[in-house]
């Protein structure tokens, strides 16, 4: 099968995407937090819509290729990190419940695989793009498909809303929401077409819906796509969309800008991009990791020095993250990531 020809502004966003979620997952207080949670997974699955395309290949045929491009890495690192909760059960907490993180992996990694919550992506993005193709092969128009998208939106929220309801497997939860995001960016791809382009506004309209995204982000309680949890769903879509379409612009401002300068800036969010799986499956173990290293030197309360271990935890879990994925990339194994 020939390869997409990439386009770079996406690119730029999606990169933005890892590098806000890495950041957020560093935690920087509840502000920093609803900000981010406002939009930065929703933005996946938006471009996974932009990027969406309608063929003759057999569903067996995409899902196959979908299930090997993100669930090798999934089984992969959640196998290990499954390992590790369990052999630290079995050592430190010999009457734990050693099944937790085994059952966790196979079945509910939207409930948190431990030190592997970011997992959960993986195997919801494989199943919104399968169940995406499905209602696009069975429905008449865009509108029968947008309409669906509607109603599984309005089924996932309100399954999550109902107080005492068991996690589904598999990401059901926020896959039923995520048709709807991925039903959106599918409909942007005629955004130069429209009487007002949501893709290509002036300077000003950028700082001006910046503004009042931020505004709305922090109004309302931290969602979170992973847990199903958006209190006001309207709303919810809303800031998730709002806030993508601001950072797209920013990415298509930088797309077009050139220099040293600019381009210093944009080539690490490119290979955010095409690197992501591997910042995803990794990050939280490696800022857990690195965290809990640096506190051991520096332990002062200073929100100077909690500040700069922080950044500096975040700069190290980039670092390593890069790091293995180069090695990875670099063998036999590289499907592990991805590649």
């Amino acid at each position: 099968m020939e390869k997409a020809k990439r386009i770079q502004e996406l690119d730029i966003l999606k990169g933005f995407g890892i590098l806000f979620m890495v950041f957020n997952h560093v935690e920087w207080g509840d502000t920093v937090h609803a900000y981010f949670q406002s939009f930065h997974m929703p933005l996946f699955f938006i471009v996974s819509g932009y990027l969406w395309k309608s063929s003759e290949e057999r569903i067996s045929s995409r899902f196959g290729r979908k299930f090997t491009g993100l669930m090798l890495p999934y089984f992969f690192f959640g196998g290990i990190l499954a390992a590790l909760y369990t052999a630290d059960v079995l050592i430190n907490d010999p009457g734990g419940d050693i099944w937790k993180g085994i059952v966790r992996f196979l079945a509910f990694p939207s409930d948190g695989i431990p030190q592997g919550g970011p997992l959960w992506f993986l195997p919801c993005m494989l199943f919104t793009d399968l169940f995406y193709t499905v209602i696009n092969r069975l429905c008449p128009s865009k509108k029968a498909v947008g309409l669906v998208c509607v109603f599984t939106a309005a089924l996932g929220c309100a399954y999550a809303s109902i107080s005492g309801m068991p996690t589904l497997p598999w990401c059901l939860e926020p896959t039923l929401t995520a048709l709807l995001f991925m039903f959106i960016g599918d409909m942007l791809k005629n955004h130069d077409k429209w009487e007002y382009d949501p893709i290509r506004i002036s300077a000003a309209a950028v700082v001006l819906f910046f503004i009042i995204h931020i505004g709305l982000a922090l109004s309302q309680d931290a969602v979170d796509l992973r847990t199903a949890r958006y209190y006001n769903c309207a709303a919810y879509f809303l800031v998730s969309v709002l806030g993508t379409l601001v950072w797209w612009n920013i990415s298509h401002r930088m797309e077009e800008c050139g220099g040293k300068v600019m381009e210093t800036l944009k080539k690490p969010l490119i290979l955010l991009s095409s690197n992501a799986i591997t910042f995803i499956c990794l990050n939280r173990v490696l800022i857990t990791c690195f965290d809990g290293l640096l506190g051991q030197f520096f332990d002062g309360d200073g929100v100077v020095e909690k500040c700069a271990v922080k950044f500096a935890v975040f700069l190290l879990t980039m670092g390593a993250c890069a790091l293995v994925h180069f090695i990875l990339s670099h063998t036999p194994f590289k499907m592990l990531v991805g590649k």
